[in-house]
Parts: structure tokens; sequence; C-alpha cells
């Protein structure tokens, strides 16, 4: 129920912002985009027991200390990022408690998010944020910590300031390496092809040489191993072992084939407006995701898909662009501008909270707090967590 309330009011928010035709009192729209970053925080702050990898990153909070503070080695071997466990250490010293750490964590998160949204459109920033927050899982994982700090260097590189772009796409990747992977890409993205060329490059897809494209992704793997151990674990994995491998999804490929179809024609307008170099970029960026997540679906590596997962935003930014001109009367597909363009957004938003149900279901159902912090999502609920919890800290 929680899940359906507050994502609701986001709903809502969105379906307002499009009401008023982007055009919102800067005052009202801080307002809105203040209130959904506090509901946020606190309703991904105060979770317990709940999320992806939960046991994972809650260990790492309990065990980091001044000895390990920049190099903390899991269990599995791997070495942790030296942004994310000073974080997690600077956290504890101050606060001493996990929820301290989900609290501030994904204000940053939601705080970089709002930047991105509040200078990548200058209408329609609401709706912007909304469909931001629901490209991705209920809960941020390491990666997104990286991905949305990521997202603040691509303003930077929208509007030329390299020194910007470089300082926070570094930052980025003090929290996952795996971000520096797609940082060519970015720079790919200021091309400017014609839209023939996308569809054809999308239709190709099935018919590549699968063998060939899978020699060389294992050719370029200790190059990309050096910077991400997910991506070369994952190759390892399926060269021997078979594991990794996605059945190729025909109805997936439509759906996508379609969409780049919807934002070709859009791209055609947006070039001739002043949204053509911000749009070109996130269009361009928008096929690099689909191209490369449906690549990943034929060469069967699993470790492609996280890859190009950091640019998933990027479909619901040209869906913001495609309200503004079709609210505006510059796409001329139909006469209720308004009506269409709600109907696309309770489409978008309802794939994606229902891609979200889908995944990780036992995870996150039902939502766990702080409030009831001694349960055990799996086993003998009597057992207590090794934390107290953070009230208890509190009245301590």
């Amino acid at each position: 129920m929680i899940y359906i309330f507050i994502y609701g009011i986001f709903l809502l928010i969105g379906i307002y912002d499009i009401k008023k035709k982007g055009l919102l009192k800067e005052k009202s729209r801080n307002a809105l985009l203040n209130l959904m970053i506090l509901v946020l925080t606190l309703f991904r702050g105060l979770r317990w027991n709940t999320g992806t990898d939960w046991e994972q990153f809650l260990e790492v909070f309990q065990y980091v200390d001044e000895d390990s503070a920049l190099v903390f080695i899991r269990n599995t071997g791997e070495i942790l990022e030296p942004g994310y466990t000073f974080l997690n250490y600077l956290v504890k010293c101050i606060f001493d408690h996990y929820t301290a750490f989900l609290l501030i964590s994904n204000f940053i998160v939601l705080i970089c998010y709002k930047f991105f949204a509040v200078n990548i459109i200058t209408r329609y920033q609401c709706l912007a944020f909304v469909m931001i927050i629901i490209t991705y899982q209920f809960f941020p994982v390491r990666q997104n910590i990286a991905g949305a700090i990521l997202m603040v260097s691509l303003v930077y590189f929208i509007k030329k300031k390299y020194c910007g772009f470089i300082l926070f796409a570094i930052v980025a990747s003090l929290f996952h390496k795996s971000s520096l992977i797609v940082l060519p890409l970015i720079f790919l993205s200021r091309k400017n092809f014609n839209n023939q060329f996308y569809i054809i490059a999308y239709l190709i897809i099935p018919f590549l040489n699968i063998s060939f494209l899978n020699n060389g992704i294992v050719a370029l793997s200790p190059y990309i191993c050096l910077i991400s151990e997910d991506f070369d674990t994952a190759v390892k994995n399926y060269m021997n072992y078979g594991i990794g491998v996605i059945p190729f999804s025909l109805g997936s490929y439509l759906y996508y084939f379609l969409l780049l179809l919807l934002f070709c024609y859009v791209r055609k307008v947006a070039l001739t407006t002043e949204l053509s170099g911000k749009f070109n970029i996130i269009f361009n960026l928008f096929f690099i995701n689909i191209w490369g997540m449906k690549m990943a679906q034929i060469t069967g590596i699993f470790g492609l898909i996280r890859l190009f997962s950091y640019f998933d935003f990027c479909i619901n930014i040209l869906f913001c662009f495609y309200v503004l001109l079709q609210i505006d009367g510059k796409l001329k597909v139909v006469k209720n501008s308004f009506f269409i363009s709600c109907f696309s957004f309770l489409f978008f938003f309802g794939f994606y909270f229902n891609k979200s149900i889908r995944s990780y279901s036992n995870l996150i159902f039902p939502y766990y707090s702080v409030f009831n912090s001694s349960y055990h999502r799996y086993g003998n609920p009597e057992l207590k967590n090794t934390e107290d919890s953070f009230f208890e800290i509190i009245l301590k």
C-alpha cells in the first residue's frame, strides 16, 4: 500500500505539471520537487531489511573501520570503491547507524536527480523528476549512486563545461568503477546522424554474427575488467558455464523499435528548435542504451546490461521533450495534446512501476522500516538483527 500511496502522489504531480503546461511558478515548482525529495528520502532511508543486496551493504557499514575506509575487501575478494566505503565510514563515525547512511546517500542521489531535471529542460521539470524516479528500482544500489552523479556530469557535458564534467565523472567512479567505461559513449553522443541510420542500425541487431560479437567482447574483457570486475565475472561465467544467457525477446525488440520511430519523428522537429543540442545528446544516449541492451541479449552476456543501464533515464527524458513539443503544438499528431500527453505519461508510469514490482518482489514486499528492524525477511522472525533500532539509538 505504501508503494501505491507514494507513487500515486508522484503520478498526480506529473499530471498536474502537464495540465499546467510545465509553466509552474518557480516557488511552486521548487516546493513540489522538495516535497518529492523529502518523501523519497524517508521512504528509502527508513527501510529495514528491504531491497536488493541488503545484507551485503549492511555488512559493509558494520565492518568498515579506519583501516579499511579506503580499501574495503568483501568476502568475495572484491575491493569496493573508496568513495562508497569512505562515505560509509564517515557516516558511521558521526551517527553510528546504517539508517543514517541510507538517509544521507538517498538524499544525495535525489539532489542529483533534481539538479539534472532542472538543468536539462526549461519546463516540465517536476514531470522530468518523476520520470527519472520511475526509471529505476524502488531502492537504489551502489551503481545508482554512481549513475546519479554521472547525470550531474552529463549536465556539464551538455553545457560544454568539461572541467565540471570530468570532475563529477571521477567522483562517480569512486562509487562504481564501471561508470568510467561509459564515458567514451557520452563523447559519441554529440554525433548527428540522420534518422535512417538509427533505424537501420537497430533493425540489423537480430542478424549480427553472434560468434563474432562474443569473440570481440571476450577479447576486450581483459581491459574492461580493469575497471569493472562485475563485467569480467559475467564474461567468465558465460564462457565457462553459460551463466547469464538472456533469451531474446521479440516483444521487447518491437516495443523499443516503435519508441525509436516515435522519438525519431520527435527528433526531426526538436532539431529545428532551441532544444536541438540537448535533445540530440539525450537521443544518442537513448539509442546507445537500447542498442546495447539488445546486444546483451544477442550475446547472452548479462554484464552488458548493467553497463548500458547508466542511460536508462534517457527514454523518459525524451518523453518529457515529447510532451513539451506536443503541448506546444509542434508535433501535429493529434488535436487533443493534453489527452495524448496524459495517456502517454500513464502508460510509461504504469510500465515502469509494474517493471519495478516484478523485479525482486520478494525483497521489497512487504515494506519494513526501522520501526520493526528486528524482523528477518527470511528465517525466524524472533531473531534479532545485530543493530538496534535507529530510534533506540537516539533514545539511549
